[in-house]
């Protein structure tokens, strides 16, 4: 919680450090933000603080300030390391996974359905995270959170803790301090962007006994998992185990990682770099001999790899998707999103083909339409057909469980049938996706009336 505490803190005080292959991705251009702009305006190059190269599998987060490191993130390994490219050194943090110092249950996140807006061209949904205030314990602080689906979880460093965030964060403030993605191009990657350069030497950390004591937390050491259950490490820290509270020893220190326990299982990785995991007992439910586990927070669906390819498993480890994709999404309404080499199609949970592997990047998928992006031009297409829809407007947002679908065009919202046909006119400042069968809208162009209706554009009224 201590790393999360000193990042609100300096967003309160506006306080910020400031081999040919091409691979497809997303350059990110982001800025500091201040409850003053002029503040913003005063800063060098106009407060842009750092520049993040994404690709599906790959992120390379650059600071404007050279005196930082580069932070170079492998997503489907779950793997980090920084460059220090004036010293051409580079620096790999042994503990894989998450390094938030509580479990991710525990993070108080509150997502606030049909609350959206614009930024950089993408469709955001709001979602708010309240923390204690010791100055005033009658006045929480409140971190404002805007993120977009279509884009994978971005996070570094003090901001790990967005990797809990169900996609990139596009702007985060408290109290109007913080910072905001302002440029999303599409663009080509060199794969040599996202490794280390051959001229550049490892780091090893000094094994001074404080330092290492100074250094736990941030490797992801003594961290609670689960109720009751905490990671130790041996005396070199090299290698951790699963204690209680009372500092009973569960499982000897067998293992190079432990993830947070989510259905009663955690992903664990032993010292042959094997994925597997462990029940709270510490003892193994699904063996370790995988090169890769993820786990879905909101299902049982289990994400394994073997060698370079990629597969589904339910949570007894019985394989549902084989192991032959190069990128897979969890499912979500049976169907989801994976890759063969560089191209995206939509599979279903017999691994039967729904939408060819002919696309750059799919974004969203219903039980009605799938949307894509390419020449950065986002695209609606009919799921049963694989047919062009609709590309006339600036953005698409689908909903789980209703057919009609937001568009934007401008600053301005309506909302198409999955034919493309303008059922609800683009008349609204700000709209959400539909939920239950409504959605928020407004009308005025400082969206302050703000009001429900249903799919007919009727208002409704929520008690």
């Amino acid at each position: 919680m201590k790393s999360i505490t000193c990042t609100i803190v300096a967003l309160a005080l506006l306080s910020f450090s400031s081999f040919a292959q091409q691979l497809s991705g997303f350059k990110l251009t982001y800025q500091h933000l201040s409850a003053d702009p002029q503040e913003v305006e005063a800063l060098e190059n106009k407060g842009i603080f750092q520049t993040v190269l994404l690709s599906k599998d790959y992120v390379r987060i650059m600071p404007s300030d050279t005196e930082n490191p580069i932070v170079l993130k492998d997503i489907r390994r779950n793997e980090e390391l920084m460059l220090f490219p004036q010293s051409e050194e580079y620096f790999i943090y042994k503990s894989e996974g998450p390094v938030v110092e509580v479990p991710e249950s525990d993070l108080p996140i509150n997502y606030q359905a049909g609350k959206t807006k614009t930024i950089a061209g993408y469709l955001c949904k709001f979602a708010q995270i309240s923390f204690d205030n010791e100055e005033d314990p009658e006045q929480p602080i409140e971190m404002d959170i805007w993120y977009t689906e279509t884009l994978p979880s971005i996070y570094w460093g003090e901001f790990s803790f967005l990797s809990e965030i169900k996609g990139a964060v596009l702007s985060l403030s408290v109290s109007g301090n913080g910072f905001q993605v302002v440029n999303i191009e599409s663009t080509k990657i060199d794969k040599a962007t996202f490794q280390i350069p051959e001229n550049y030497t490892e780091i090893n950390l000094d094994e001074d006994p404080d330092e290492e004591a100074s250094e736990e937390n941030y490797l992801g050491l003594g961290t609670e998992v689960a109720e009751d259950r905490l990671t130790y490490t041996n005396e070199s820290g090299t290698y951790m185990g699963l204690k209680n509270s009372q500092g009973d020893e569960i499982t000897g220190t067998n293992f190079t990682f432990i993830d947070y326990f989510h259905h009663d299982q955690a992903v664990a990785i032993d010292k042959n770099n094997k994925f597997g995991t462990i029940d709270l007992q510490g003892k193994t439910r699904i063996p370790f001999q995988y090169d890769y586990l993820g786990q879905d927070q909101a299902s049982d669906q289990l994400m394994y790899g073997v060698g370079d390819k990629m597969g589904m498993m339910d949570p007894n480890g019985k394989v549902l998707i084989k192991a032959e994709y190069d990128q897979i999404s969890f499912f979500s309404q049976g169907l989801a999103t994976a890759f063969k080499g560089e191209k995206c199609g939509i599979i279903n949970m017999q691994n039967k083909v729904i939408v060819p592997f002919d696309y750059d990047m799919i974004f969203e998928i219903n039980p009605h339409n799938f949307t894509t992006y390419a020449d950065e031009k986002v695209s609606l297409y009919n799921l049963k057909t694989n047919t062009l829809v609709s590309n006339a407007y600036d953005h698409y947002a689908l909903s789980k469980d209703n057919a009609l679908i937001t568009v934007q065009q401008g600053d301005k919202y309506g909302f198409i049938d999955p034919t493309g046909k303008i059922v609800l006119p683009l008349k609204y400042s700000l709209a959400g996706v539909f939920e239950n069968g409504i959605v928020l809208v407004a009308e005025d162009e400082a969206q302050e009336n703000q009001y429900f209706i249903n799919a007919k554009g009727e208002k409704v009224t929520i008690e």
